[in-house]
């Protein structure tokens, strides 16, 4: 509608132009018919009654057309004048316009075009919800079209609410820290002295990719600027101006004035030189003024004694007195619209170009504005992989020497001045480079720094030796880095201690959730974020089961049984199941459509992994019915190093064991897992040992020779193969009592089309030894079903992790059990 609302008023526009020249034409027209009298007066039909009438009538006429014209074109006007207007007014009343994938909009952006909602579900405070509103939600929520999307981006951060109340603790601190310094600036003091006192705050948030950090410090500006106003600070900001010096052109000094002020200052003496510019032009409107006021004075004049004459005379003499005076008001005339055309020339096309007086120099003596606060927003610069320029300010280079702008004029603020009151964030730190990192911890110890040139470039004429005077520079420092900040050698916080120790000092390092329990109200908040992210995308709205979907995805992108809080990864998932939707003109996104997308769009390094997982499948020996006698099939999961993405596979393990009389031939071995990495496997395989010496009483690296071997399997690792191999070796020994009675062997069958998986812990409790939760347990059982395996047993917590939805997607039959004996209980093979 609005759209519309604009075409049109534009067309009036277009109108307005149209009219003006059917105006020209009637006024020509008119100026005819008025002329006729002139062309026929010295003819006979000058007396002839009947000439005359129809001479009035086409006066008439052409006034009556030239109302119209005229009304027309006022009309036209006013509507092109407040069409805009009344077009901003509709789309007031008008719903916002929906977004599509063609068009993301970032989160800051989104936000903007939310309008007041009154939507079914407001999840931001699903933390206090009692447990029946929980449950109520998660039994009546249909779609995201029910959630309402957050007006403020500091709530879409999702999952890192404490890092948010860290931060605000540290921005309150800022706000303090920035009374203080201006305070005592105020009096006197230097800002150097006072801010190698008391610094600015700095904060370093830590945490695995796609967390939130970027968003947190887009979110910190608003949250600071609504600190500004609740703690009427609002006068910390500043503009700053860079002011010539005559006799040291190369030193400009630094003008420091109130937020807001500069920039009309600045434009009250550009209005002032515009003004003495226009001066000249005084006593050439004079005297063509006068010409075309003498040429409007005459032709009232001559009307006037025309009038006259024809009143004292009779009827048959009017064409006879009007032609006498013709020439003269069109002499009269011609003056008016003479002068004012050939003012309109000069004005327009010679005077501004041959008599300005006002000097190039006067031009450039006009201050250089470095720094406008006036919209008095708090500053927020991204300086993330800036140039030293950027940072740090720089004098542009002069190339043809005094005949360029002035050293004050191609002065450029850096990034740390524009800052001074706000936020400076760098979201990969780590990659700061030394040499900014030194500067950078001069300014913030300092709390100012000059402009100068900070390039390679050498000339005599090229100005490089110009600085300014020092700009107050006290911003709160925000930095993003990955995990590997502090692992990563050439990260900028090992290579340059002191750095690091500002945060650690004046600040603090902040490590990111990066994993959340699965909880109900931790599902909600992944709803809201499946919410925000369609309405920003302009997706169609996703249903209960496609949600469902983008949780159990986040579960298994953890790793460990918890909600990932990766959620740009999950972002991408909602995407790509959304332009599926759309492609297949459907009118919402569900499971199947998340389903699909996952596997149409997987990353190439997970397709790599699940390529090497089918070639070695292809060979691999794995029953899937009857009982074996030492044989167990384990699960394990193997992950890409680089994108962290898992691929399910089947081991089968396989255990040996014989009695021997001399310790010397006594050994536990364990082949087939990883020797590059082998704490882990390490762990679990002395484990194994503990648990079978309690249960059975015997020592089997001192009192058997037992080989443990993980067949047809290279790098196998994690704890989660512990509760397999003690599985194994009991299937050979047999049932406990019985073992510790006899000391003989004898053996249990173990089912074989079922794995397991499990780590076993040295915890016994009601006199059963517990086994622990693994990762990884949607693709290990995906895993065991594509090998073809019917059952798939797992610790109890971890089966009860799992979501309904996300035990339906598995198609595979599922148990669970909580100890060591349970599970041996259940791996029985009792027949067909």
């Amino acid at each position: 509608m609005t759209e519309k609302l604009e075409e049109g008023y534009v067309s009036r526009v277009r109108q307005v132009g149209i009219s003006s020249l059917l105006l020209m034409a009637t006024i020509v027209i008119f100026s005819a018919i008025i002329a006729i009298p002139f062309l026929i007066s010295a003819t006979p039909l000058a007396s002839n009654k009947e000439i005359m009438a129809w001479y009035g009538l086409a006066v008439s006429g052409g006034g009556i057309i030239s109302v119209f014209v005229w009304s027309g074109i006022v009309w036209q006007g006013i509507e092109a004048r407040f069409g805009v207007l009344l077009s901003r007014l509709a789309a007031f009343f008008e719903k916002p316009p929906k977004r599509t994938p063609e068009n993301d909009l970032s989160p800051e952006e989104a936000i903007k075009q939310i309008r007041a909602q009154k939507k079914k579900w407001d999840l931001r405070d699903v933390d206090s919800w009692p447990d029946e509103k929980v449950a109520r939600f998660w039994a009546e929520f249909k779609s995201t079209e029910e959630i309402n999307v957050p007006n403020k981006l500091m709530d879409w951060v999702i999952f890192q609410d404490e890092v948010i109340r860290k931060i605000r603790i540290f921005l309150l601190d800022f706000i303090d820290t920035m009374k203080h310094i201006k305070s005592e600036v105020k009096s006197g003091k230097n800002i150097s002295d006072v801010v190698s006192k008391r610094p600015a705050p700095k904060v370093l948030m830590v945490g695995e990719p796609g967390t939130g950090k970027t968003v947190i410090g887009k979110a910190t500006r608003e949250t600071l600027d609504d600190i500004y106003k609740q703690e009427g600070a609002t006068d910390i900001l500043d503009d700053v101006l860079c002011v010539r010096i005559k006799h040291f052109t190369n030193r400009p000094e630094i003008y420091i004035c109130p937020a807001g002020t500069a920039k009309p200052y600045l434009r009250q003496r550009e209005k002032l030189l515009k003004r003495r510019d226009r001066s000249f032009i005084m006593p050439v409107k004079m005297i063509f003024g006068f010409v075309a006021t003498l040429g409007v004075v005459l032709t009232l004049f001559f009307i006037s004694r025309m009038v006259i004459d024809i009143s004292s005379n009779p009827i048959d003499n009017l064409f006879g007195i009007m032609s006498s005076y013709t020439l003269s008001m069109n002499l009269s005339m011609s003056m008016t619209l003479s002068a004012s055309f050939a003012y309109y020339i000069f004005r327009s096309l010679i005077g501004g170009a041959l008599f300005s007086s006002v000097s190039r120099d006067e031009i450039a003596e006009l201050p250089n504005l470095l720094v406008d606060n006036s919209k008095k927003r708090v500053p927020f610069v991204d300086v993330t992989g800036a140039t030293t320029a950027n940072l740090f300010g720089e004098v542009e280079w002069n190339p043809v020497g005094a005949l360029g702008a002035p050293p004050h004029k191609r002065m450029k603020a850096g990034a740390v001045h524009i800052a001074h009151g706000g936020i400076l964030y760098n979201d990969e730190i780590k990659n700061l480079q030394q040499e900014d990192a030194v500067t950078l911890l001069s300014v913030m110890q300092n709390g100012e720094l000059s402009i100068e040139s900070r390039g390679t470039r050498i000339s005599s004429g090229g100005g490089l030796d110009a600085k300014s005077g020092p700009i107050r520079a006290v911003f709160f420092m925000l930095a993003a880095g990955n995990m590997d900040i502090s692992s990563d050698p050439n990260s900028i916080i090992n290579r340059l201690t002191a750095f690091k120790d500002r945060f650690d000092s004046h600040g603090a390092i902040i490590p990111m959730n990066n994993s959340v329990p699965i909880t109900m109200r931790n599902k909600a908040k992944v709803a809201q974020f499946v919410a925000q992210e369609v309405f920003r995308l302009g997706l169609l709205p996703m249903d209960n089961s496609g949600v469902q979907r983008i949780i159990s995805y986040l579960i298994r992108l953890s790793g460990k049984n918890e909600i990932s809080t990766r959620l740009r990864l999950g972002m991408g998932q909602v995407k790509k199941a959304g332009l599926l939707a759309r492609e297949e003109k459907a009118k919402i996104i569900t499971a199947e459509h998340v389903d699909k997308a996952e596997e149409m769009f997987a990353p190439s390094q997970q397709k790599a992994v699940k390529d090497q997982v089918e070639e070695r499948r292809q060979g691999k020996i794995i029953l899937s019915k009857g009982g074996e006698v030492g044989r167990v099939n384990g699960l394990v999961a193997i992950k890409d190093p680089i994108t962290g993405a898992m691929v399910g596979d089947v081991v089968v393990v396989t255990a040996f064991m014989k009695k021997v009389t001399e310790i010397k031939h006594a050994d536990f071995l364990v082949t087939g897992i990883k020797e590059a990495n082998p704490e882990w496997i390490a762990d679990s395989i002395k484990t194994v040992r503990t648990t079978i010496l309690r249960r059975y009483h015997v020592d089997i690296a001192r009192e058997c020779y037992t080989h443990i071997s993980f067949v047809q399997s290279n790098g196998i690792d994690g704890p989660s193969a512990g509760i397999t191999m003690a599985l194994a070796i009991a299937s050979i020994l047999g049932d406990p009592t019985e073992f510790r009675k006899t000391r003989e062997f004898n053996p249990i069958r173990i089912r074989q089309d079922t794995a397991i998986t499990g780590a076993i812990e040295n915890v016994e409790e009601e006199g059963k030894i517990l086994v622990s939760r693994v990762g990884a347990i949607p693709e290990k059982c995906q895993g065991a079903q594509e090998n073809g395996l019917k059952l798939v047993i797992m610790p109890k917590i971890n089966l009860g992790m799992l979501s309904e939805e996300e035990k339906e997607r598995l198609k595979i039959e599922l148990d669970c059990a909580g100890s060591f004996e349970e599970f041996l209980e259940k791996m029985e093979y009792k027949g067909e």
